[in-house]
């Protein structure tokens, strides 16, 4: 995929994965304009957080993103946005509020995983049993078509440099795992 105007790029992953710094990575990207959405800063519904003030509001919050999504897209602005964690019903909920399906050639989704341990070593400032618990919540949905991408092991820049090679590719494999740094 050739970014370009009105692309949209989702990220999902557990936490600890990589999604913000992989979106920090891409959204410096020279020559490419992206909008930033970071769902984590507006959705107060995280699915294994005990707290979670109002579940039932997750979706009236994912068409609330999907319509911000839609002005930037009308303006002929790339979207980029981290969902973390967000079933295959409200990513579709999302993508048909922006006027896009999986299928769309302008919409490219990437996973991130990565075993729960090094993520608590990734995410040293949050303790252990928050973010195991976060990843037991974590039960990701297959959803085609998409890019899934072992962060394990892997240094920033090789996730960036993986999520950019999927991005030039014209026509990315979906569904498959790249890892880099693997054999």
């Amino acid at each position: 995929m050739t970014v370009g105007r009105g692309k949209v790029i989702l990220l999902r992953g557990p936490i600890g994965s990589g999604k913000t710094t992989l979106l920090r990575g891409l959204g410096r990207r020279p020559k490419t304009h992206f909008w930033i959405l970071e769902s984590d800063k507006a959705l107060d519904f995280h699915p294994s957080d005990p707290h979670g003030k109002h579940p039932e509001h997750f979706g009236l919050e994912v068409d609330l993103l999907a319509l911000h999504g839609r002005i930037v897209l009308e303006r002929g602005w790339n979207l980029l946005i981290e969902f973390g964690y967000i079933s295959r019903a409200h990513l579709d909920r999302f993508l048909r509020g922006i006027g896009r399906s999986r299928r769309d050639p302008r919409v490219l989704l990437l996973r991130l995983t990565v075993d729960p341990r090094v993520a608590v070593r990734r995410k040293a400032t949050l303790t252990a049993r928050y973010v195991l618990a976060s990843h037991r919540g974590w039960q990701p949905e297959p959803v085609s078509p998409e890019i899934v991408i072992d962060t394990d092991g892997l240094r920033p820049s090789q996730v960036l440099q993986a999520a950019r090679t999927a991005l030039r590719s014209p026509s990315p494999r979906r569904g498959r795992t790249t890892n880099p740094a693997g054999p």
